[in-house]
Parts: structure tokens; sequence; C-alpha cells
């Protein structure tokens, strides 16, 4: 594909493109571009939802902390993520909201979408969501 663009009103395709060791991000292989706009698709549903409920107060934007990660990036020091990581299919995203508490983004989650993979890191300031063909529910 080989060039950014909106996915969404308010998530672009490089969002969801890996790290790469302070280089150039790396964009995921064509064939998982389905599963990166299937989850920027469910995080405008959180977004819009959050936007409806606080933007009398202030504007609501999700932040996205890891998407697609290449093998070489998934099994750096700065990840160490498992070799069977989601994130290596773009089947998984790393995200915060930013202007609710966390735990007000994870029940957005779990209420607005149907993702059944998620983690909760409280310490590490993130939520982990993503595709599976299991429910999955995790808190670290």
């Amino acid at each position: 594909m080989g060039n950014d663009f909106k996915i969404t009103d308010n998530f672009f395709y490089s969002e969801f493109w890996s790290n790469n060791f302070g280089k150039p991000k790396v964009e995921p292989p064509e064939k998982y571009f389905n599963n990166v706009a299937y989850i920027a698709n469910k995080l405008q549903i959180v977004r819009d939802k959050l936007n409806e409920d606080f933007k009398p107060k202030k504007e609501i934007y999700i932040l996205i902390t890891s998407a697609y990660r290449t093998p070489e990036w998934n099994a750096s020091k700065s990840v160490e993520g498992a070799s069977s990581s989601k994130h290596l299919r773009a089947e998984a995203v790393d995200s915060r909201a930013v202007g609710v508490p966390l735990f007000v983004y994870y029940t957005y989650l779990i209420r607005y979408t149907d993702f059944n993979h998620l983690g909760y890191y409280k310490d590490k300031n993130f939520v982990h969501a993503g595709i599976d063909d299991k429910i999955t529910v995790f808190k670290y």
C-alpha cells in the first residue's frame, strides 16, 4: 500500500505501523490490512462514545502505543513480546484514552466493542485489546 491515509475519522493507517529502532516505521504486510481496519473502526466507536459522554468537559483522543509489530521489534528488549503475539499479525493494539482514567477507557472497550482479548496494564498506563478465537481477559 505504501501511503498513509485516514482509516476512520480520527485514525491514520500509520498509527498502526511498527516501530523500527529509530528508523522510519514499518507498514504491516498488506494481508493484515483488514485486521488494522477492523481495530481502527472499533477504536473509533470508543472514541466517539467517550467524546459523546465527556466532550462538554474536554476532547478525548486515543493514543496508540503499539499495534502491528515486526518480528524484530517484537523480540527486542524494548518490547520483549511473546513469540506468538497478536501484534505480529496486526490483531492487537495497545492504547490509552487521553483525558479519562485508564479504567474508564477499559470499560468502554468492553462495553462498546467486541474485542475478546483484553488486558489491563495499570502500571504501564495502557490497555491491550485484540481479536481472538476465544475470550481472554487479563490484568497486570
